[in-house]
Formats: structure tokens, C-alpha cells, sequence
């Protein structure tokens, strides 16, 4: 299955998440965390949607993609671009953070 869900859009992806989160509200589950597998700001937008009413689901603790090193050994292609942002350093990391943090809040 985690191939089958990397190949997917973020769309399809958010449709997928909406379901899930409906699933995880119903067993009791009020919280969970994405560590970057729900493509490109997938997380913020069924965060957003189950904050806005529109979706049941539990709280978001939304990461936006992951942050790895740029060896190429974690590059995650999607239809919708890279599922990850590279860093090569400490000053790199510091603001690749910023900027996802920004679109965390943003979205």
C-alpha cells in the first residue's frame, strides 16, 4: 500500500486522509501527527477542512514534507513534486524550516 499511496496525488491523498480521519474520530483517536508522507501540503489542507467543519476528524499536527539530507537517498518523487525539501547544512535546515513553517500557518 505505501507505494500505491506515494504514487498518489496530493489530491488523492487529502481524499484518502478525509477518510481515515473520519475512521481515527469514530475509534477515539482525537489527535494525530503526518511526518511528511501526504504530499505537497496535503496535512495543512485536511487540517484546515477538519478545523473549517467541512471533514470529521481529529486534530492535525501537520508537518508539510520532510527535511532531509541532499545525499539522494530520501528523494520521494510524486505527481505533485518532491515529497521532500533537501538541506545540506545547520543554516540550510534553519530556514527550510521557516519557510514550511510559514506555509503551515498560511494554508
Amino acid at each position: 500500500m505505501t507505494a500505491k499511496i506515494r504514487r498518489m496525488t496530493t489530491v488523492n491523498k487529502v481524499l484518502l486522509g478525509a477518510a481515515t480521519a473520519r475512521d481515527y474520530v469514530e475509534a477515539g483517536i482525537t489527535t494525530v501527527r503526518d511526518l511528511g508522507s501526504s504530499g505537497v501540503n496535503g496535512d495543512v489542507a485536511l487540517r484546515q477542512a477538519i478545523e473549517d467543519g467541512w471533514v470529521i476528524g481529529p486534530r492535525i499536527v501537520a508537518s508539510t514534507r520532510a527535511l532531509v539530507a541532499d545525499d539522494g537517498k530520501a528523494d520521494l518523487p510524486s505527481p505533485d513534486g518532491p515529497l521532500t525539501v533537501k538541506i545540506k547544512g545547520p543554516e540550510d535546515a534553519r530556514q527550510a524550516v521557516g519557510r514550511l513553517f510559514k506555509q503551515v500557518l498560511i494554508a
